[in-house]
Formats: structure tokens, sequence, C-alpha cells
């Protein structure tokens, strides 16, 4: 029998900013996770986050899905009566503490126990968060190195010198959006632009939104618990699953860092799998009063 109870709700952030999310739980939930979807993503279009809507639940854990004011790339938004335009061609990391408050204040209110998870640039902004709440547990799932990326993408120092001066920014009804081919990802298996508008992507390259998981650098350490699951086959760590695991491991020293030999980066095929070995961590934590 399908216990689930499934309720669409609207979340209100600190600057007025609305989001909607998708609320899944049981009767009597033990925990509830907060999703925080990857760059331009959203609550439900990946098959890894439509198996955890039906097995969390099963398990006795709520999980809420939220679209983050960096769903897609511009969309429609709400302030109050005023209607605006949000989206990850606008947002900038330091944003996530305002969508993240929010769905976690929702999620405490129902249930004591919060879990924050993460895929992809959501990871950054669930690090981004913690560091600022270190109370939370954490779920990392395929965390990537935005710095490298946009270097094989576009180098960094000669995109700074386009950015210097006037850009043939391209007019999208109005939005001033960097010209095709400045922001984007390019793997052995795919190529793709990411719209942005030109004075956010400036901003970028001079502050912190992509410098979360550099490889490179040796990372200040966050004080939560945390499981971060990284996929073997992701094309988006460029060949190095191994560099990932070693850096999580120095980034959450208090966190179980797993290299899922088959997964990609969407742990495709793997689904079921993925959201057993969270739960396990989850309520494993939680009955050894971890």
């Amino acid at each position: 029998m399908d216990n689930r109870a499934f309720e669409l709700v609207s979340l209100t952030c600190e600057d007025g900013l609305e989001l909607d999310a998708l609320w899944v739980t049981p009767p009597n939930p033990r925990a509830a996770v907060v999703h925080v979807h990857g760059k331009g993503g959203n609550f439900y279009h990946n098959a890894f986050l439509r198996s955890m809507y039906s097995n969390y639940p099963n398990r006795n854990v709520a999980l809420l899905g939220v679209n983050t004011r960096g769903n897609a790339a511009l969309v429609e938004g709400k302030r109050g009566n005023d209607v605006i335009y949000v989206g990850s061609a606008r947002e900038r990391l330091s944003e996530c503490l305002l969508d993240i408050s929010a769905a976690v204040d929702f999620a405490r209110q129902r249930v004591d126990r919060v879990v924050l998870q993460g895929h992809s640039y959501g990871c950054d902004k669930v690090v981004y968060y913690a560091r600022a709440n270190p109370d939370m547990d954490l779920v990392l799932i395929s965390p990537a190195n935005s710095i490298t990326l946009q270097e094989r993408y576009f180098s960094f120092s000669r995109l700074k010198q386009l950015l210097t001066g006037p850009v043939d920014a391209q007019s999208v009804d109005g939005w001033n959006l960097a010209p095709r081919g400045y922001y984007g990802v390019r793997t052995s298996a795919q190529e793709y632009d990411i719209p942005v508008e030109t004075h956010v992507l400036k901003a970028m390259l001079d502050g912190e939104d992509l410098t979360t998981f550099d490889y490179a650098e040796d990372p200040t350490p966050i004080s939560a618990k945390a499981l971060v699951l990284i996929g073997g086959t992701d094309d988006l760590q460029l060949g190095r699953a191994t560099d990932a695991v070693q850096f999580c491991s120095k980034l959450i020293p208090r966190g179980e860092v797993v290299l899922h030999a088959r997964g990609d980066h969407f742990f495709c095929g793997y689904e079921a799998e993925l959201s057993a070995l969270i739960l396990d961590w989850i309520l494993g934590n939680a009955a050894h009063g971890q």
C-alpha cells in the first residue's frame, strides 16, 4: 500500500522570492531530506530523483525537492506582487543561503532531523550553506570541479581579458547574455553552452562561485558529517574521479566518500542503488546517534 502524501508547496525566501517545491512524506517520517538541484536543474527531471520520491518514503524518510532561483536558465518568478526573472543565467552562489534556508525551515517545522542533499552544482551550494550552518548532515551526489570544467570550455585568462572591455553580448528578449561559447561544458562525450548574463559571468570569475571543488587547491575543511557519492564513469570529472575522492576526503574530514565504479553523473541505471546507499547512511547515522 502506498502511504505517501504529495504536496506542491510554495516557499518564501527572506528576500521575498517564492520558490516552488514538492514535499513527499510518509505518515511519521524519521528524517527529511532537502534536495538542491544542479545548475539549471529542477526538482523532478533526473531519473534518480523520481526513484527517491518513491524509495525515501518507503523507508520512512520524507523528501523536499526545491526549484531554487537557479532553476532553468531564465524563468518567471514572483516576489510579492512583482513578477521578476530568475534562473541559472542570473544567480550567484551566495544567494543559495536564501533558498536553502527557506527549504530547511519548511522541513524543520515538520521533522526534527533534516539532511541537506545536493547534486552537481547543488553540491557547491550545500557546502557553501554548511560553512554558515555547521550542524547540518550532508549528502553530496556527483560534485564537480567547476573551475577545471570552465577552463576546458574557455580559458579563464582569455575570458577575463575579453570581459574587461565591451562585450558583444546577445540580446534575448532584452537580457544581456554573454556570447555563446564563453561559459559551458566540454568533455570527451558532450559539449554544450550554458546561458549566463555578462555581468554575472564577470562576477563569477572574480568571486568564489566556481572554487568550491578546485582539486588543485587544498580546501578549507567543513565540520559537517557527510556522505559523498562519486561516479567512476562521471564524464564531468574529466577522468579525475580519484582526485575528487581525495579532495572531498580533505574537504569533509568527517565524511564518507564512496566511489561507485560504474556510476555516471546521474547514476543512470543505478538509481535504486543510489537511494539505498543514501538511506542506509542516513538511517545508520540516526541509529548510532552520530
